[in-house]
């Protein structure tokens, strides 16, 4: 395991942020591009969801490939199934030919709607419970394992807040699902992330993050006992790490 807080510097001094709006629409419309929309329909929750996926190019599904399953925080629930695409780049990075011609993947984005929000709730809460919402995308995860040429042994999560906290929520109920996982800037319920105890995890939080950052700690410290112990590094500008031994 390894905490990370996020703090940006050059050299000794931090970076102060751009007061210029940079955009490259260009490049973000090749991103999305790169994915198909659809519409899953749960049979259990009634409900329908939007997502977007990514096949490689050549895609055989004779073949077997890595799944990355890639879930937006809740800034992104709007009624807009690219949303996950555009927001930032945790879905595309994935699928840029760079990357693709070293490690061709299948790359599941799914969309949680303003819609599905008003009907069955948020799809994470700091309750730290499950919700009708994480019934409907782990159905939909399912489906696209089932329907795919998705190698059962390579399949890895990402998101950031709820779509971090999605990932631990679906990990403790089905650890045995993903090969490893990427958690930004979220946090569940300590106790329940025993289950997690033997998974390859990074996880990255920023220590201004009121949530985040003290419950990750908790809940690092309780898994390295699990596991491995774990100490704490110091870092260049005033940051430290807490990592498990290599």
């Amino acid at each position: 395991l390894a905490l990370l807080p996020a703090r940006s510097f050059t050299g000794d001094s931090m970076q102060r942020p751009l007061s210029c709006r940079l955009t490259s629409s260009s490049i973000v419309e090749q991103d999305v591009d790169r994915f198909t929309q659809h519409v899953y329909k749960d049979p259990e929750t009634g409900c329908e969801m939007p997502y977007n996926l990514y096949l490689p190019k050549d895609y055989d599904p004779n073949k077997s490939y890595p799944l990355v399953f890639f879930v937006a925080d809740a800034s992104a629930n709007i009624n807009n199934t690219k949303t996950p695409l555009f927001q930032g780049n945790g879905a595309t990075v994935w699928t840029e030919p760079e990357e693709q011609a070293k490690h061709p993947c299948i790359v599941l984005a799914p969309q949680y709607t303003q819609d599905l929000v008003q009907s069955i709730g948020m799809m994470t809460t700091d309750e730290n419970v499950w919700t009708p919402g994480l019934t409907l995308v782990t159905h939909l995860l399912q489906d696209t394992i089932k329907n795919y040429a998705v190698d059962k042994t390579r399949i890895y999560g990402t998101g950031q807040s709820q779509g971090g906290m999605t990932n631990i929520a679906i990990s403790d109920r089905y650890p045995d699902l993903f090969a490893a996982q990427w958690l930004v800037a979220c946090q569940w319920n300590v106790q329940e992330m025993a289950a997690m105890k033997d998974k390859k995890l990074w996880i990255t939080v920023c220590e201004g993050d009121n949530k985040a950052f003290p419950g990750m700690n908790e809940a690092t410290p309780s898994g390295n006992r699990l596991a491995a112990p774990s100490r704490a590094t110091p870092r260049r500008g005033g940051t430290a790490s807490l990592q498990s031994p290599s």
